[in-house]
């Protein structure tokens, strides 16, 4: 869901893209702005498929970012 649709800043709703894809997606949803990229052949069946399948896991929660080992503070 956009931010400017009201969507969360949660890693469930974030998505990493270059500053080209971001400004062209714009306010569409995730899901429609893949099904673009495959219409105008920048992604082929197999890309939109595990791409959809990527965004329907992230969205449930089934797919969680990695967080970083946070070192301990030595003792002194």
């Amino acid at each position: 869901m956009p931010r400017v649709r009201s969507g969360c800043n949660s890693y469930r709703n974030l998505v990493s893209s270059c500053i080209e894809c971001n400004s062209q997606k714009g306010e569409k949803a995730s899901d429609d702005f893949l099904r673009r990229l495959y219409r105008e052949g920048q992604l082929n069946a197999a890309e939109l498929a595990a791409r959809l399948r990527a965004l329907e896991a992230l969205a449930s929660g089934k797919l969680r970012p990695p967080l970083a080992a946070v070192p301990k503070p030595a003792a002194n």
